[in-house]
């Protein structure tokens, strides 16, 4: 009886093992595309990439964190050019991405409260 159950704990480890590295996969190829889009300053292209990278949520992925530095640097860039709908945007898709990664616990809560704070100033500035 302890071995079927250690067999069935195996095979649910490397199922969950394999997803994660699937998504990690994805995450990676996602970030090189917003990475060679902002580098050619398609900075609308990044933001759908950088999005994507942060839906592929993974714990521990040094991407999450470049992606979320990212898209503050491209909604700051397109405030400055006084671009405020392309920065709401920004913040907009921002918030939802860390807030599609939320289960037990929210990742990022800092980040969503700036972008909070920041979609809040910007609708100020949006003229209706």
């Amino acid at each position: 009886m302890v071995k079927i159950g250690l067999k069935i704990l195996a095979v649910i480890v490397v199922i969950l093992l394999a997803v994660y590295i699937r998504v990690f996969i994805y995450q990676i190829g996602e970030f090189k595309k917003a990475e060679k889009a902002y580098n050619e300053k398609n900075y609308k292209d990044a933001i759908t990439y950088y999005d994507t990278t942060l839906h592929m949520y993974t714990p521990f992925s040094p991407y999450i964190n470049k992606s979320i530095g990212r898209m503050i640097e491209i909604a700051n860039q397109f405030e400055k050019e006084n671009n405020y709908n392309w920065a709401l945007n920004t913040y907009e898709n921002l918030r939802s991405a860390i807030y599609s990664t939320q289960s037990f616990y929210l990742p990022n809560r800092d980040i969503v409260e700036l972008c909070d704070k920041k979609i809040a100033e910007l609708l100020t500035k949006i003229p209706k």
